[in-house]
C-alpha cells in the first residue's frame, strides 16, 4: 500500500485552496458587482497560507509555524463567512468582531502549550472554532431569502457536513500521539488534510456555480430592465404579458392594457436638449410607479412610449388609473437645470372585456386607441369604444 507523506498532503491541500481562490477571483474580476466573492478568494488564500505554515513546524519557531498558522487559518474562515453574508445581501460585520476573535484565539493559544505536547488541546480548540465558522457560513447560505437557490442550498449543506467533520476531529484527540505536531501526527494528520481536500472540491464547485448563476441573473435583469427609467424593458413585457393574460382568462377576470406616449417629446428635446428629455422620461416613469399598483406590469417599450398591463382590472378601473396618471403628470412639471418643463401624455386603453384574448390583440387595440388620442388633440385618453376605432378582432361591415 502506498504510504502517505504529510508534507505532500499539506502541499496538495494548499494547491487546491489556491486554485479555488484563483477561480473565484477570476469570476469576481469578470463582474465586481457580485458582493462577497473577493472575500471568498482572499479567505481561501489565507487558508492556504496557514496550512503551508503548518508544514514548517519541524523548522520554524512555534510562534510562526503554530501560532501564526492558526491565526491565518481562522482569518481565512472568517473572511469566507463575511463573503457569504455579503453574497446573500447582508452587511459584513464591523472589523472589531474580527479583532475580538483573533484576540480570543491568541489568549487561548497562550494558555495552551505551543510545543508538541499541546497538540491535542490545540486540535480541540481549532476544531471548535473552525466548526463554528463552518456552521455560520452554512447558516448564511441556507438563509431563506430571494438570493437562495439550489446551488446555495447544496453548498450550505456541505458546510454543515464540514462542521460535523470538525466536531469529529475534535472528539478524536484520544488517538493523537502524546508527542508530535501536525507534520508528525501520522494518520490523524493524513485524515485531516484528506478531508480538507475532499470537502474543498464540492465547496469550490458550489461557489463557482453560485457566482455563475448570480452573473446570469444579473445579465437577465439587465436585459429585462430599461437602463434609463428602471422599468421593465419591451422584451420583459412581451415575455410576461401572454402568461399574465392567459392566467386572467382562465380565472375569468379582465386584463387591461394601457399605452402611453409623451406629447411633443421631440420639441422638448430640441428646446432643452437630450438630457432634459431623459429627465422627463425618468420623471414620467416615477409618476407611473406612483399611479399604478405595485403588482401592475409597467415598462418602456421605446422612445417616449410606455406600457402598463393591469391584471384583474376592467375597463372602468383602467380608465380611472389612466386618468389619475394623466392629471398627475400634467400637474407636476419636470425640474431640469433651473427649468420647469411642462409636459402631457396621450393614452390608449384596450381590455379583454371588449373581445381581445391575447397580448398581440390588446397591443394593437391600445395602439389604435393611442393613435386616436394623439389625433384628437393629445393630453387625453381614448379606447376602442370610441366610435372612430375598430377593434382588431372585429370586422368592418
Amino acid at each position: 500500500m502506498l504510504a502517505l507523506d504529510t508534507n505532500t498532503l499539506i502541499v496538495v491541500t494548499a494547491i487546491t485552496l489556491i486554485l479555488t481562490a484563483s477561480a473565484i477571483l477570476i469570476s469576481w474580476l469578470i463582474n465586481r458587482q457580485i458582493a462577497g466573492a473577493n472575500h471568498w478568494s482572499l479567505g481561501y488564500l489565507f487558508l492556504a497560507s496557514g496550512i503551508l505554515l503548518q508544514a514548517t513546524q519541524e523548522y520554524l519557531n512555534p510562534l510562526i509555524s503554530i501560532g501564526l498558522a492558526n491565526h491565518t487559518i481562522v482569518a481565512g474562515g472568517y473572511l469566507i463567512w463575511m463573503g457569504s453574508r455579503m453574497f446573500q445581501g447582508r452587511q459584513a460585520l464591523p472589523f472589531h468582531y474580527f479583532i475580538i476573535l483573533q484576540l480570543v484565539l491568541f489568549m487561548m493559544l497562550a494558555l495552551l502549550k505551543l510545543e508538541s505536547s499541546g497538540l491535542a488541546d490545540r486540535t480541540i480548540l481549532m476544531s471548535a472554532i473552525l466548526g463554528a465558522l463552518s456552521l455560520l457560513i452554512a447558516s448564511e447560505l441556507l438563509r431563506k431569502n430571494a438570493q437562495r437557490n439550489l446551488s446555495t442550498t447544496i453548498t450550505g449543506i456541505v458546510f454543515v457536513l464540514l462542521a460535523i467533520a470538525f466536531i469529529a476531529r475534535g472528539l478524536s484527540v484520544e488517538i493523537l500521539p502524546k508527542q508530535g505536531n501536525m507534520v508528525t501526527a501520522g494518520k490523524h494528520s493524513h485524515i485531516t488534510y484528506l478531508f480538507a481536500i475532499v470537502f474543498n472540491i464540492p465547496i469550490a464547485f458550489g461557489f463557482i456555480i453560485m457566482l455563475t448563476e448570480r452573473l446570469e441573473n444579473r445579465l437577465q435583469k439587465l436585459a429585462n430592465t430599461d437602463f434609463l427609467t428602471g422599468l421593465h424593458s419591451r422584451r420583459a413585457i412581451v415575455e410576461a404579458a401572454d402568461r399574465l393574460i392567459s392566467r386572467s382568462n382562465r380565472s375569468h377576470s379582465s386584463t387591461s392594457l394601457v399605452m402611453m406616449d409623451l406629447d411633443h417629446f421631440k420639441n422638448i428635446n430640441d428646446t432643452y436638449g437630450h438630457q432634459a428629455g431623459d429627465a422627463l422620461l425618468s420623471h414620467f416613469a416615477d409618476t407611473m410607479r406612483q399611479c399604478f399598483r405595485p403588482d401592475d406590469l409597467i415598462g418602456r417599450i421605446g422612445g417616449e412610449e410606455f406600457i402598463a398591463i393591469l391584471t384583474n382590472t376592467g375597463f372602468a378601473d383602467a380608465m380611472e388609473a389612466a386618468e389619475r396618471l394623466r392629471t398627475t403628470f400634467e400637474k407636476e412639471p419636470t425640474a431640469f437645470s433651473g427649468h420647469q418643463i411642462d409636459a402631457t401624455v396621450s393614452i390608449g386603453i384596450a381590455t379583454t372585456e371588449h373581445g381581445a384574448e391575447t397580448f398581440n390583440q390588446l397591443f394593437k387595440d391600445a395602439d389604435k386607441a393611442l393613435y386616436h388620442a394623439k389625433g384628437t388633440g393629445r393630453n387625453c385618453i381614448a379606447s376602442i369604444l370610441d366610435s372612430a376605432i375598430v377593434p382588431v378582432n372585429s370586422t368592418i361591415s
